[in-house]
């Protein structure tokens, strides 16, 4: 699949810039473009994922804690974001990635990290201990204070950093692979039907996202 120019009219049509001959750009059904459509938004995640860990190997010596530790939680995130349960989007297979042992050992290790430490509070690596001071018994106030110690567990260090590169270049390898023969079997697909059939397919069009769709579980291919 190629990457593509195009310029995006007021009316959210558009005009591809590198096929001068081309006449229209339709929209695919869903069950021949939900493959491509899927891994297309996955691979997206996964490069911001690897620009954040490359920003954190290049400028890990001079950053300040609060950059280090955004850079790192933001590639968790966005790696098993692609992993994960959506509405909107199929989840990809670790099992197709990953090779059983310690390629899965390590994947299943950092995404419990993000599902159960970072994304949410679930396990004991953020623990808030209450407690009291007790007074002396000469004083009569019996306790002097009431306070919590909040400690939080720190994964990031270079096995993690190192990890987590490896875990997120296998899955975007994978995806872009994908990505390649879904859109070659389309263009194949396409080509034994009827032209006038092509051409009767909805032209391709893009609504743009509003403040009231922020609530809203979008329309996606063969969701």
């Amino acid at each position: 699949m190629h990457n593509i120019r195009f310029e995006l009219t007021e009316q959210g049509e558009f005009r591809i810039l590198d096929y001068p001959d081309a006449v229209e750009v339709v929209d695919l059904p869903p069950d021949l473009g939900k493959t491509l459509a899927h891994c297309v938004l996955h691979g997206q995640d996964l490069r911001f994922a690897q620009q954040c860990i490359q920003e954190l190997i290049d400028t890990q010596a001079s950053s300040s804690e609060i950059t280090k530790r955004a850079l790192w939680h933001s590639a968790l995130v966005a790696c098993f974001k692609c992993f994960g349960r959506s509405n909107a989007r199929s989840k990809l297979d670790p099992n197709d990635i990953y090779d059983a042992g310690l390629q899965t050992d390590v994947f299943n290790h950092l995404k419990s990290l993000r599902d159960k430490h970072i994304a949410h509070d679930d396990n004991d690596w953020a623990q808030a201990l209450s407690g009291a001071i007790v007074a002396s018994k000469e004083s009569g106030r019996k306790v002097e204070d009431a306070f919590c110690l909040a400690t939080t567990g720190n994964a990031l260090d270079n096995d993690s950093l190192n990890n987590l590169r490896l875990v997120v270049e296998a899955a975007l390898k994978w995806v872009e692979e994908k990505i390649e023969s879904e859109a070659e079997a389309i263009v194949n697909e396409l080509r034994t039907w009827d032209y006038e059939t092509i051409l009767s397919l909805p032209q391709m069009t893009w609504n743009k996202p509003t403040v009231e769709s922020i609530h809203i579980t979008r329309s996606t291919p063969g969701r």
